[in-house]
């Protein structure tokens, strides 16, 4: 449980401080950012697709055995 709390700060840390190193990127670029045509579908189907192999894996156990342990235990 304790290792669970742990992850969920990483990653909320981590968010925060890419935040942070945008906000002051973008203060100290103000002008327009020109991108490719690549990065707005990595930036749009990217998080979605990454989310999803992680469930997968997830799902499946990183080993390849089923992860069925809440439905032994009901």
């Amino acid at each position: 449980m304790i290792d669970e709390w742990m992850r969920l700060g990483a990653v909320w840390l981590l968010a925060l401080l890419i935040s942070l190193a945008l906000r002051v990127w973008g203060a100290t670029h103000p002008g327009p950012v020109a991108i490719g045509w690549l990065t707005v579908p990595v930036l749009v189907f990217g998080p979605a697709l990454v989310l999803a192999v992680w469930l997968l894996l997830a799902r499946i156990g990183w080993d390849g055995e089923s992860d069925d342990r809440d439905l032994e235990s009901s």
